[in-house]
């Protein structure tokens, strides 16, 4: 009897101490499940944070290329920032091009950002390509543009402008009559406008004088302003033609593109009666250059690389318009196309873009522009003066080198992904 007690209570204990051993297994069991679910959770938080701070990383970089023009030089082409600490998380962010790992050599090439958060162990890529997105300066958008003011100052003054705007970033003062619609930051006289007129309208972007000069200098064939006849005192370009396929200045070297450029050094300028097919490129003009009695001027050649039309006349200072309507007349005028004969008539206009980075004062005759007529500072009309202007929009369609904004680079569609190293 005393040993059956003995083997129950012995049994009792094994049995109450492999519940404990259970329970206690089991608590263990549970504690260890907490703390790999805590450290999962841990975990899983740090990768989201990692994947924020990686996008984060990218953004920053999309901030740099859009508010900096010159990033491309700015940035090397590699990485941008090395471990940066953003609260309790790192991130490095990288700038690589491409096509050909230099970011400085051309514009046209593409940008790949890559973002990379870290966050205790967790670690995460994000990558974005960028394109460039090429566009026309604004000012290529209007008949005439100033980057100053427009003045009609006496009441038979008149604007026909036709197929674009009358814009300019300032004021229009107007006391006479433009037909056309009018932009500008204010509109003040007692004119009319036949049009719709916008004020204050945003100013459009302006080319860069520096770049641009020494650009068609750079590819242009020179005339030595002391090679031109003398007219009353002045240097002049008269009753001649001068094209690609002629030039009977200086050395009579031709460019192949018409593209003719003379440095005034501060000399004034004529042309009288002249017929030209090309560019002119005017430096250091003095003050009171001037186009008058009749022109025929146009630049058909474009440019081989993007097939856009060069420019017309380039004018680095101010110009004064007095040329007529009045057509040229060879019979009068002599041989104006190097043909050998003196029947042709041309008549008396201005085609294509014209840019002066001064002032274009229109004075006391019925001037006639076809293309685009942009200053870089006022535009005025004298004396009883008619501008007519028609708007030829393929120079903002396509435009010539120096009138193209920066390029504003884009995210490529589809293009924001993980990394895996």
């Amino acid at each position: 009897m005393t040993t059956r007690r003995a083997r129950s209570r012995g049994s009792v204990y094994m049995h109450v101490l492999g519940a404990s051993m259970l329970v206690t297994v089991i608590g263990l069991a549970a504690v260890s499940a907490v703390r790999l679910q805590i450290r999962a959770a841990q975990r899983a938080t740090d990768d989201v944070t990692a994947r924020a701070c990686a996008v984060s990383a990218v953004e920053l970089g999309l901030l740099y290329v859009t508010q900096d023009p010159n990033w491309r030089t700015t940035w090397p082409n590699g990485v941008w920032m090395s471990d940066k600490p953003l609260g309790d998380v790192t991130f490095t962010l990288e700038g690589i091009d491409p096509e050909d790992g230099d970011l400085t050599d051309s514009e046209f090439e593409p940008l790949v950002l890559t973002g990379i958060g870290m966050k205790g162990i967790a670690r995460h890529k994000t990558q974005v390509r960028l394109v460039p997105e090429f566009r026309a300066l604004s000012c290529l958008g209007a008949a005439l543009h100033a980057g100053g003011n427009i003045w009609l100052a006496a009441s038979g003054d008149t604007i026909n402008a036709a197929g674009g705007p009358v814009s300019c970033n300032n004021q229009v003062s107007n006391q006479a009559t433009i037909n056309g619609d009018v932009e500008a930051n204010s509109i003040t006289g007692v004119g009319t406008i036949n049009g719709t007129a916008t004020a204050p309208a945003p100013p459009r972007e302006m080319p860069d004088d520096a770049t641009l000069f020494t650009y068609y200098q750079s590819i242009g064939t020179s005339i030595s302003i002391w090679s031109l006849p003398t007219v009353s005192g002045t240097q002049t370009i008269p009753e001649n033609y001068l094209g690609p396929d002629h030039n009977p200045y200086d050395t009579q070297v031709t460019d192949p593109n018409g593209i003719y450029v003379i440095d005034c050094q501060g000399q004034d300028l004529h042309f009288r009666n002249a017929r030209i097919v090309g560019t002119l490129v005017l430096l250091n003009a003095g003050s009171l250059s001037r186009i008058y009695n009749s022109v025929s001027w146009e630049q058909p050649q474009s440019d081989p690389g993007t097939g856009a039309r060069f420019p017309s006349l380039l004018v680095q200072g101010n110009i004064e318009f007095c040329f007529t309507d009045t057509a040229l007349d060879e019979s009068s005028l002599g041989d104006l196309n190097n043909d050998g004969d003196a029947v042709d008539t041309y008549p008396s206009v201005i085609k294509g873009l014209v840019y002066v980075s001064g002032e274009i004062v229109a004075v006391a005759a019925a001037q006639t522009c076809e293309g685009v007529v942009i200053t870089g500072a006022d535009f005025e009309t004298l004396s009883n003066n008619v501008v007519h202007l028609t708007y030829d929009g393929t120079f903002f369609d396509n435009y010539p080198p120096g009138f193209g904004a920066p390029a504003r680079m884009n995210i490529s569609p589809s293009s924001w992904q993980q990394v895996v190293d």
